[in-house]
Order: structure tokens, then sequence, then C-alpha cells
């Protein structure tokens, strides 16, 4: 591939090497140069340094072509260059490139992962052909030919190889091949080579030992080897029988990267690594890798050893990385994959008793320990766990697991506890109890307190309690964890909190009573809010909640604190007041009409503002209502008041009201079912109106409102709401649900009719197929399936059987052997007919049943035989006369018609006819000599018969009848 014509390039190009500075860390000095005496002909490099497809980065490689080319100035300069490349397709030899629009460093590292050839021995090359790594003249035709590939050494360059790219990737692909094909070529490693001077012939010639590809790669690519003047005069000259590139490139690949093994240890990590012992040191060993850097902006650097790695900064200085912590800080993308920044220091041991090790970073700390791995503690978290005193002083142990984010903090689980950090509160424990309690109630997001704000303080009679974003959490042996928000926990924390003797801790969660006010339980009392916070306590708290509280009892929020008067204590309300005196509360109404109207919200609740008179209704009980702007409250003799609105109070009105609606008059308020669906429903005297998004209201009365209702209704009933109103059928009456159909006779009640097993008794039919009426509700005899009983059979349903009726004696034969429960499983297809009877398929069985006969199960080996052989009319057998059953050896057997079949560990057979009663009369398979059948009776010709056993043989001899042959 080379020419005697530029051994003077190759000259110059030696000439124009400097030194390396800048590319790794500052150095105290300069590298030495190479020597002269370590050369060696047949170990030009190693192949480990010459192979390396991820030897230097993209930025490593500029930053390389930036110091070196310092003197250039220009877009030709290759710190500059920049040009498309020519796309090419993979082969064995290189994963190809793409067309794009690559720099010089770009296309050297590219070219290096796609060829597996290092980045520096490219950079070497590209430096003894045309010393475009120092030249401050660069030329377009150095780039032509810038690694002299396709030029031979007696004729001129092939001009379809030239260009920067195309030069790098074939020179790259050519080095490939050589390792590929190596002995398809004169020079051979393991061998002993003749290798010339100089290219003419006359200069002669040396025998080398090539130790490697490598370097057999290198003689091939330039196939002279230098002679002593030439490495006499390292960098210049020698005589007229010197050549330089083999030379060249040993001598630059030393000046510029050390040791010709591949990885050189320079620089302030050279330095630090020295002083460690260099590779006699336990901790790192030998380099596997060169330095590379990690962090351009920081001019930042890592080189990886046998047993860990080492990184340096400017700011922090070089530190090792080793064991359990170096493997999770590296693999874990080190300085910025992990947020830690940097190593700060050495891994020390300081808990001889865990074993436990410690690596400071620029923004935390590294712990590992045997039992629980390397676990990273970072940021805020880090501070507060070192200020308590770490995995030794803290109470919390070790970290287990890194911190998470969540809901505009972090939190960080620890052996003994997890600490909390926010920017609103720092970090912060919440230990005990209530620390469980803050947890079990979701924590920051969850538990709607958001992160802690301060530390835990203790509270009376051991009880705890600690300030968060949202509000203060009260925990007690008592009473559990509570927290008291808004402006009834201002109020109480006012008051001193748990040491009002009053109250004591909170009991329960705060709720809404309305738009505009809130009620909270304590141990010995309530607080309702209302624009200000009251207490309300014994007697009259019982009988103000027992009437249903601020709206249900139409007294309204209280408006100040009870008064006791000797043995009397009363309370004022905004629409009554309560007396309580010798164990009687005693309520006085002082608005009647006000108190009805708050009861249901107010002018300021969703009722609005009352229009017109009172409404009278007439007919039993008196009845009558108000109109509001958005509904009615209705109400009769002995029935309280009861507001009905929105669609529900639509849907009232439209069918008719208390007395053409069939429902009567409402008996209870509306409420929310709190579903996903956001359903609401209204009690009624003769049922309920159900309301949700997506069916509107709808009317649901009678025996089918009693049987829903009983199973939960919408949020527990299958059927999920109700979809149209009762419809009139033969002998009953049907209702449709989202899921379903609830079916109502007098002879039956009311049932549902949901799922799979719904959809197919609607498309069979319903009432009107041969099933009638369903006469249970669905249950699971197992998890993969369901049945519901009807009048005339059942539906069984499975995943994997969709729905199958089974009826009669077939049913009773089935529920007989256990069911779906049973090894029979479920029903896989209708009943079928077969000559003089029926039969029906199960997952483990049939069940036949001859008619006018009893039903029988052949499930099992007996079963597979019987019907592969034709079942009740090909096998000849007939129908099953009894059920099968196991004898006391462990074999089975079952009686048809026409004889039986035995099953054993030597499978199934037929016995049947005279041969089959004499079978039967000596034994069988328990009580005679010969054992089970092992084959099938044969005809022997002139009506004779043969079937054998496990120890003998039976034969029918006609004229003779069964003769046993042992």
């Amino acid at each position: 591939m080379r020419t005697g014509k530029r051994i003077g390039k190759w000259l110059i190009g030696g000439l124009a090497v400097a030194l390396v500075v800048g590319l790794f860390p500052p150095q105290t000095q300069r590298a030495e140069a190479a020597d002269a005496s370590l050369f060696n002909p047949g170990y030009l490099i190693s192949d480990a340094a010459f192979y390396n497809g991820s030897d230097m980065t993209v930025d490593a490689i500029q930053a390389f072509l930036d110091q070196k080319g310092a003197a250039c100035g220009g877009s030709l300069c290759l710190k500059n260059y920049a040009v498309t490349t020519v796309a090419k397709s993979p082969d064995r030899y290189c994963s190809g490139y793409g067309a794009v629009w690559h720099t010089a460093a770009q296309i050297i590292e590219g070219v290096q992962r796609s060829c597996g050839i290092s980045a520096r021995v490219l950079l070497v090359l590209l430096e003894k052909e045309q010393s475009l790594v120092t030249t401050t003249v660069p030329t377009t035709g150095r780039y032509r030919s810038a690694t002299g590939y396709g030029c031979p050494d007696t004729a001129p360059c092939d001009a379809q190889f030239y260009g920067f790219f195309n030069q790098v990737y074939q020179a790259a692909r050519q080095f490939k091949i050589y390792q590929a094909t190596p002995t398809s070529w004169n020079y051979q490693a393991g061998r002993w080579n003749t290798i010339k001077w100089h290219p003419n012939s006359a200069c002669g010639a040396g025998s080398v030992y090539i130790q490697n590809q490598a370097t057999a790669g290198l003689y091939i690519y330039t196939p002279y080897q230098p002679n002593a003047a030439a490495l006499g005069n390292l960098y210049g000259t020698g005589d007229g029988c010197s050549s330089y590139g083999n030379r060249n490139f040993w001598r630059l690949w030393s000046d510029w990267f050390g040791t010709i093994e591949g990885y050189s240890v320079s620089g302030a990590i050279g330095e630090y690594w020295v002083a460690k012992g260099g590779a006699t040191n336990a901790a790192l060993g030998a380099p596997t890798s060169n330095q590379f850097l990690v962090d351009r902006a920081r001019w930042s650097w890592m080189q990886n050893f046998e047993n860990g790695q080492v990184y340096w900064s400017s700011q922090t200085g070089a530190r090792t990385a080793s064991g359990g912590i170096g493997i999770y800080y590296t693999n874990r993308g080190g300085p910025h994959g992990t947020g830690l920044g940097y190593p700060t220091s050495e891994q020390r041991l300081f808990d001889d008793a865990a074993y436990g090790w410690v690596q400071d970073f620029e923004n935390g700390r590294i712990y590992w320990t045997p039992a629980l791995g390397s676990v990273p503690v970072r940021g805020g978290i880090s501070t507060t766990y070192e200020r308590m005193g770490g995995p030794l002083g803290s109470g919390l142990g070790y970290p287990v697991d890194p911190e998470y984010s969540v809901g505009g903090g972090t939190i960080q689980e620890f052996q003994i506890g997890r600490l909390y950090y926010s920017s609103a509160g720092g970090g912060r424990l919440v230990p005990g109890k209530l620390g469980d309690a803050y947890e079990l109630a979701g924590g920051p997001v969850g538990s709607g307190l958001g992160y802690p704000t301060a530390d835990q303080v203790a509270g009376p009679r051991g009880g705890a309690i600690q300030q968060f974003q949202n509000g203060r959490l009260y925990w007690s042996e008592s009473t559990g964890a509570w927290q008291v928000p808004g402006g009834i926990g201002i109020d109480y924390a006012a008051w001193g909190g748990p040491t009002v003797a009053s109250l004591g801790y909170p009991a329960g969660a705060q709720r809404q009573i309305s738009s505009w006010g809130w009620m909270q339980p304590f141990e010995n009392g309530a607080v309702y809010w209302s624009g200000a916070s009251r207490i309300v306590t014994g007697g009259i708290r019982i009988a103000y909640e027992a009437a249903g509280g601020p709206l249900g009892s139409g007294l309204g929020y209280p408006t100040a604190d009870a008064v006791t008067s000797g043995a009397v204590t009363t309370q004022q309300f905004e629409y009554g007041t309560i007396r309580w005196e010798n164990g009687t509360a005693t309520t006085t109404i002082s608005d009647p009409t006000r108190a009805s109207h708050y009861a249901n919200g107010g002018p300021q609740g969703s009722l609005g503002a009352k229009v017109g008179g009172r409404t009278s209704i007439g007919g039993a009980g008196n009845g009558w209502y108000d109109s509001y702007v958005n509904g009615r409250i209705y109400g009769a003799d002995g029935l309280a008041p009861q507001r009905v609105s929105g669609g529900i109070g639509e849907k009232y009105t439209a069918a008719g009201g208390p007395l053409g609606s069939g429902l009567g008059y409402p008996i209870g308020q509306q409420f929310q079912l709190g579903d996903s669906a956001g359903g609401w429903m209204q009690r009624f005297q003769s049922g309920a109106i159900y309301w949700a998004p997506g069916t509107g209201a709808v009317v649901v009365t009678g025996e089918i409102a009693q049987a829903y209702d009983r199973n939960g209704g919408p949020t527990a009933d299958p059927l999920r709401y109700p979809t149209a109103g009762a419809t009139n059928i033969a002998n009953g009456v049907s209702q449709k649900f989202q899921n379903g159909t609830m079916y109502w006779s007098s002879q039956t009640g009311a049932w549902g009719v949901p799922g799979g097993i719904g959809l197919d008794y609607a498309r069979w039919g319903a009432t009107g197929s041969s099933l009638g009426f369903p006469t249970s509700g669905q249950y699971q005899p197992t998890s993969a399936g369901w049945v519901q009983r009807f009048q005339n059979g059942s539906i069984y349903w499975s995943g994997s059987t969709g729905s199958q009726i089974v009826t009669g004696p077939l049913g009773e034969a089935y529920e007989a052997a256990g069911g779906p429960a049973s090894t029979v499983g479920y029903p896989t297809a209708p009943v079928g007919d077969t000559p003089g009877g029926l039969y029906q398929s199960f997952s483990g069985g049939r069940i036949y049943m001859q008619d006018g006969q009893p039903a029988y199960l052949v499930p099992g080996g007996i079963g597979q035989l019987y019907v592969a052989r034709g079942g009740r009319s090909g096998s000849g057998l007939g129908f099953p006369v009894g059920p099968q059953y196991e004898l006391s050896d462990g074999g089975w057997v079952q009686a048809f018609q026409s004889g039986r079949i035995y099953w054993s560990g030597l499978g199934g057979y037929f016995v049947s006819g005279g041969i089959g009663d004499y079978y039967l009369k000596v034994g069988g398979p328990v009580g005679s000599e010969i054992g089970y059948p092992r084959g099938w009776q044969t005809a022997t010709g002139g009506g004779d018969f043969v079937q054998y056993f496990q120890s003998g043989r039976i034969e029918w001899r006609a004229g003779v009848g069964a003769v046993l042959v042992r």
C-alpha cells in the first residue's frame, strides 16, 4: 500500500510532532520522548490498543486536535475540517456509515465505532502519512490521500479512494480485512517473516518474528522495517536504505500516548495512581482504558482500572471509586447520572460492627454495607441525615433505597424510618406511630398535609403533634392520628390543642357539612365551623347530631358556646336552641319554615330562594310541597320534609310526584353514592330514583327496588345503574340496567342477571325461553366462572367455555358429581342428541342419559377412550349403566350396556361379550389372577375370539365358551 516516494513526507510528519499538553489533567512535567532502545520490530503495538472500537469520545478527539493543531488557523486545519461523508453499506468488516455532514473528530470517532479500529491509531496514521494533525499549512492534496490508502509503491494513488472520509474509512476497513484473513498475506503473526529495509531491493531485508496481528497489519500496510540508522536518529533521517513509516508510527504513538500496550496513565490521575502504588495497588490495579473526558465544561476526566475508576476535576482532585460504592456510582452514570457530582474523599470504613463504608461526593454520600449494598443520600436529605448523626447517631440506621420525588419534595427510606425534604420545611423526620399514620394516609400527597415543616413535639398523655404544610397532625394512643386543617385547625391550636379539656385529641376526620360549613369530632366533643369555630359537647352534641346536625336538624350552625346555669345547659344555634336538663334534650325551632329550607341548604344553597306559597297535594297524609328556584321540598303527616331537586326532582315530577309515580313521598335526602360514575340516589316510600351522568334519572320500585337495594345498589350490584323503567312481561316484570336486566315474578321474586350470563340469557329469549325466570343470584363456584339458577335449569359461564345451559337429569348428575368445582369442570357445549338419549360435554368428561334411565358421568381416561371409540353408537358399548368407580388397586372401571371399560397404568380397554362375562365371573382385575386387560378383543376365526390380560388371556371358543389360558 505504501511507496518509497513518501519516505521524505513521513520524516517531515515525524519532525512536526508536538507533545501533548492539556489533553489530560494538568501534568507537572512533559512526557518523555520515545526511547529507540525499546523499539521491537515484532511488536509495534498491542492488539488491545489497536482494535479498540471505543477508545476515544468525539469530545476527547476534538480536544486532542485542538491542542495539537493550536498553531493552525483556517477551515482547512484538521481541528476545523468538516465534510459530507459518503454512505457506506455494512459488511463483515465494518458496520457502515451514513451520508452526513461531520467534522474530522466525528468522522474519526464514527469510523472507530464502525470498524473497531482505535481513534488513536487513525490519528497516528493521519500524522505519519500527511502530518495532518500538527501541520500549520494544510492542503487539499494532503486530505485527498490522508491515510495513503490506495497508493501503491509503483504507481500513482488510485483516484477512487480520494477524500478524507474515504481515506479514513478504507484504511480502517483494510486493517479489519487483514485481521479477518490473517493467512492471506505475506506477513503473518506467529512466525518469522522476511521484511525489507527499503523499497530498493539492494538494501536487503531482515528476519522479524511478528508477535501479534496488529503488528502484522502495519507491515502489510507499510511493508518495510526501520534499519539501525533510522532508529539511531529517531527524530531525523538515517541513510539511503532507511524507511520511516513503521518507525514513525511507533514513535508517534509512544510520544503521544505512552505505552504501546494501549493504556497510558498520565497527568494528575497518573501522579495519583503512582502515589497509590501504581499497578500493585490492590484498590486499583492496572489501567483498563485510557483517560477520557467526562465533562467538557468542567474539563474533568475519568480512567478505568482493574478494580475501580479514578475521577479527576480541578475542584475535587483525583479520587478512587471502587468496590460496591464504585460499581454503583459508575453504573448509574457517575457524576451526572447519580446527581452526586465528583467524589471529594476516599472511601472509609466507619462502622466495624456492620462493616459499613462511606464515600463523600460533592452533593451527598454513598453508604455501603454487605446487607444493603450501595445506597446514595443526596442534597437536603443528606444534610439533615448527617446533622442527625448519620447511620450511627441518627437512630435511623442505614439508607435502604435512594430518595424518590413526590409532590414537590423528596422522601428516603432508612432502616428505622424515613426522612422527608421540601424547600418549605427542609429535611424532617416524622417518627413513631404518628409517622406510620402519616404514611398510611398517603404521605405528603395522599394525606393532603404536604411535607412536614417542623419537628415532632410531645403532646399530653404520651401523644404527639407535628406541623405540616397544610395543617397539623395529632396522635394519641386512644384516638390514633388525625389532621386538623383549615379554620378549625387554626382555632384548635389557638385554644391549646389537646390540652383543651372539653375537646382532647381529634377523634375523626374533618368533613364538609355544607358549602359554607365544616365539622370535626374530638375525644370529648365536636367543633363546627361556619365563619367561626364553636364547640358542641355532651348531651347537646348527642341531640344535635342525632337530629342531623346543621342541616338535618334545621338548627343551622352553633352561634355561641354552651352556657351552663345549675343543672341546665343551653346552646344557641342559627335557627333555634337546644336545652339539656337532667339527661333530656329539648330543641326549640325559632323559625320552622326557615329551618326546613335551611335543612336543605338555605337561600345560598343549591335549592335557591323560595318561589310562591305552599302547594297542597291532597290524598292520604295531607301532603304538600314548597317550590324553590332549583327544586321542591315535599312533606306529609308523619314524614320529615325532604328536598327533591336536580335530575332526580325532574324525573319525580314528570312521573307524577307522590301520587302518580308509584313512589309515594321522599323519606330521605338525595345523596351522592361516591362511586367513579358520580351517581346520586334518593329513597321514597315505595322505591328510589337513581341518577348518573350516563343514564339520567330512572325510577326503581317494588320488589325489584328491594332486591336491588339489598344487593347494594349501583355501587355493589354488578348490574350498576338502571337505564330504563320497569316493563311488564308475560308473568312478571323486567327492568334493564347498565350490565344486565333484573326479572321479577310472583313465583320467583326479583333477581338480576348480569354479565356474560345475562347477555346469553337475553339472546336465548330470557323468560320466554325454556329456562323461565331466574331463581337465584349469580355466584362463583370456582374462581374461573359463574353459575345462575333458573326455574328449569342453570346457566354456567367461564372465560374459556362461555355460557352453557345444563338442565334436567343431566344437570342433577352434574351437581351430584360436584359441579364446576369437581374434576368435571364447566360445560363446554349445549346438550347433544344421540340415538336413544342425550349427552353433554364438560371440560373433564361427558354425561350420558338413555331415555327413561338415570344420567351418568363418563370422565377421565375412560371418558376419553369412550368418546374416541365413538361413544354410545360407535363404540358398540351403548350407554353407561352405572357410575365410574375406583378399584382397590388404583385402577378404574365403568359399566356400559354391552360391556365394561377398565383403566390402569396400561391404558384403557373394552371387555365385553362372553369374555367380559367370564372375566367378571372370575373376579375382574382385582379378584382374578390375570390382572388388567392389555389389549383389545380380537377375532381368531371360526367365531373364536381372544383378549390378552397382564398375566394371561381369555379365549372364547365357539361351542365351548370362555377358557382362561395362563
